[in-house]
């Protein structure tokens, strides 16, 4: 499903606030605005994509990692 128009000036205006997300207007005819990220905006996306698999899990399993706490799980 595409994100609105209006949902991404929200995501956007927020990620700026942050100090992530660096706006750039362009004296261009029509205008035009550029985003990027900036060294902590940078510094986040790296953190995140360190945290997010790659691939899902098996279906049935947790990937072979333990829950924390519970001890090992007997059939």
């Amino acid at each position: 499903m595409p994100t609105s128009p209006r949902t991404l000036s929200l995501r956007l205006k927020d990620l700026e606030g942050r100090g992530w997300v660096r706006r750039e207007v362009l004296e261009d005819r029509p205008p035009r605005v550029l985003y990027s990220l900036t060294d902590a905006g940078t510094m986040v996306a790296k953190m995140a994509r360190a945290h997010v698999p790659l691939h899902p899990p098996p279906r049935g399993g947790d990937g072979g990692r333990e829950k924390l706490g519970a001890g090992p799980s007997t059939p």
